[in-house]
């Protein structure tokens, strides 16, 4: 199950860019401050690179919520919705996102969960009016269909065990632990079908408006039969570095 950088053929050198999120809430006195934004940063290009990509790279909401323990959970998906249009978007060979590839799936189904009630209305209604746009580009990136874009998912944290299940290590032990310490440099593993949750995967489009609301359950459908087909390799570049689980998309 171990592979080599020099097993790879030789291929050009692909253009680049990295999308991230955040999100912060600010407590007032009477109101909450709240903020969240998603941007996208070139990575290095080749001398003879020539595409262009417009601007603004970034995407920011800034509003004045009602106190609420839950403002955080709706940035948080209002966020991975800007994070999925960038990623759609940028026009380079090769696009990292920060999380795992079911990261989206999580904050997504926490966040639209809580849109429907009463909390943060102000962000609730921009995230439902994205919901749709934000499931679609979600798919675009799992099916990925073009044969010259590449999106791939890094998460800093995971506790998947797809190598340690099948390897039957003891279940305190992570991969990411555990590849960290007997990858030697230069070494990748086999791709390996992503680990099923302990329950299905799920979307809670509900509250999405009556317009969408069709077309996002029908995305969110194919959203979670594309997890199906995500796969996870787990590289280590270099002797200090840990070793990094990516999920090609």
């Amino acid at each position: 199950m171990l592979r080599r950088e020099s097993d790879l053929e030789n291929t050009h050198i692909p253009s680049s860019c990295a999308v991230d999120g955040s999100y912060a809430v600010e407590r007032l006195l009477t109101t909450d401050l709240a903020a969240t934004a998603s941007v996208a940063v070139e990575g290095l290009t080749p001398p003879s690179e020539k595409r262009f990509w417009p601007e603004p790279r970034h995407l920011v909401v800034v509003e004045a919520e009602t106190h609420s323990d839950t403002t955080g959970t709706i940035l948080r998906g209002l966020m991975i919705t800007m994070e999925l249009e960038l990623a759609t978007q940028a026009p380079h060979d090769l696009i990292f996102l920060d999380g795992s590839m079911a990261t989206p799936v999580i904050y997504l189904n926490q966040s639209l969960s809580r849109a429907g009630a009463a909390y943060a209305p102000k962000f609730a209604e921009k995230l439902k009016q994205r919901a749709k746009a934000g499931l679609a580009a979600y798919l675009t990136i799992l099916k990925s269909q073009r044969s010259d874009k590449c999106w791939v998912f890094c998460p800093k944290y995971t506790t998947n065990r797809e190598i340690g299940i099948e390897m039957e290590w003891p279940t305190s032990y992570d991969d990411r632990g555990m590849l960290t310490m007997l990858l030697e440099a230069g070494e990748f593993t086999d791709p390996r079908n992503l680990q099923e949750p302990e329950a299905p995967w799920h979307i809670n489009t509900s509250c999405v408006p009556d317009p969408d609301r069709e077309e996002a359950k029908q995305l969110e459908e194919d959203v979670v039969a594309g997890l199906g087909n995500v796969v996870i390799i787990s590289y280590k570049p270099s002797r200090w570095s840990a070793a990094s689980p990516g999920c090609p998309g």
